[in-house]
């Protein structure tokens, strides 16, 4: 079996990224989850789940189970970029929007572990 991968920091790499569209009164957002099985040597496996009010809800597989740490936490950092506009580095910083379709990450509560600040550095 896998479960959700804790960083040396106790961060848990479940995370929901989220945008409102204050037009359509609607929401949409993206839950993204890095996995580490049970089992050593371990193996990971990262999912992103999609859900709005007009599209309904979609499970995409990043890296598949089994995969290595460093594509699993790759697909993970490069998923959050391309959904929120910030490297993985940057997101407990101020938010400056780029864009207007961008997904907004909201950090963990002052005291929370916040996570690795670069995964680079631990692959």
């Amino acid at each position: 079996g896998y479960h959700i991968y804790r960083d040396v920091t106790g961060f848990s790499y479940d995370i929901t990224l989220a945008r409102s569209d204050l037009t359509t009164n609607t929401n949409a957002r993206y839950v993204l989850k890095l996995y580490e099985s049970h089992v050593s040597p371990s193996k990971y496996a990262c999912f992103s789940s999609y859900s709005s009010p007009t599209a309904g809800t979609a499970t995409h597989v990043l890296a598949p189970l089994g995969s290595s740490f460093s594509l699993a936490i790759e697909q993970f950092v490069h998923f959050f970029k391309l959904k929120t506009k910030l490297e993985w580095k940057e997101r407990n910083g101020t938010l400056d929007k780029e864009s207007e379709t961008a997904f907004e990450y909201t950090p963990p509560a002052e005291g929370e572990p916040w996570g690795v600040v670069d995964p680079e550095s631990i692959w």
